[in-house]
């Protein structure tokens, strides 16, 4: 099966809960963006039901590299040779996913096995975070799609566009 998708153009991570009054409650802007990723992954879904079992929920971030950077920095980011650590860090993103994704795309988050890649690419259409959801019988095929060949395929393609890494320099 095909694995649902649905791209978010702007790079988030969940935030921090706020207190006020003896209670916490969570930001408006963390609030906008999980209501923008259910919109966008109920229009995913279509009209297929809410996966029930297992699922892998992948989320691959694209980052714009930076004009400020050197034009030799720059053409070793866009080979993915430049380390992508950019805010948000990846578990707030996820976070973030997930929580937008809970009720949409999947029942719960008990039975989601999260898997995350993060690149930089130069083109403006591709920036941001691209969601993937594989629904899977048991834990063991949920970790065959993230260690197997399904998540490997869609990074390769996300980060690299002949689908392949370049080969490693020693």
């Amino acid at each position: 099966m095909s694995p649902w998708r649905a791209h978010v153009a702007t790079i988030r991570g969940k935030g921090r809960p706020r207190f006020a009054g003896g209670r916490a409650f969570t930001d408006p802007a963390t609030r906008a963006a999980e209501a923008e990723i259910a919109t966008l992954c109920r229009l995913a879904r279509g009209r297929d039901p809410i996966t029930v079992g297992w699922v892998v929920v992948g989320v691959v971030i694209l980052d714009p590299i930076p004009p400020s950077w050197s034009a030799p920095k720059q053409a070793r980011a866009a080979l993915q040779e430049e380390p992508a650590a950019a805010r948000p860090d990846c578990d707030n993103a996820i976070k973030l996913v997930l929580d937008g994704a809970a009720g949409v795309w999947f029942q719960g988050d008990a039975k989601v096995l999260p898997a995350v890649a993060r690149g930089w690419t130069a083109d403006a259409k591709r920036v941001g975070m691209h969601l993937y959801l594989w629904p899977a019988a048991t834990p063991c095929e949920a970790y065959k799609v993230v260690h197997g060949g399904a998540w490997s395929q869609v990074v390769a393609s996300m980060l690299w566009p002949s689908g392949q890494p370049p080969a490693i320099r020693l």
